[in-house]
């Protein structure tokens, strides 16, 4: 059974293949990025269908470069 992080902290234990500091840091870093998506993604979302209400092109070129940017 896996433990649970504290509330409002990242889990940093480290893979059980990989001990490197190089590995452990790259594993933060993209659960990091994963975890500052799931907090932006619903504003993008409400402001995407809000601006997509005057200017669509536009509204659709920023999501497009939301999503690139996010990958």
């Amino acid at each position: 059974m896996r433990r649970r992080a504290p509330s409002g902290q990242c889990r940093t234990a480290r893979p059980a293949t990989e001990s490197s500091p190089l590995a452990v840091r790259s594993f933060n870093c993209v659960q990091r990025a994963h975890q500052h998506t799931l907090e932006t993604h619903h504003i993008v979302l409400l402001m995407s269908l809000v601006g997509g209400l005057t200017q669509p092109v536009t509204t659709a070129l920023a999501g497009l470069l939301w999503i690139v940017s996010r990958h």
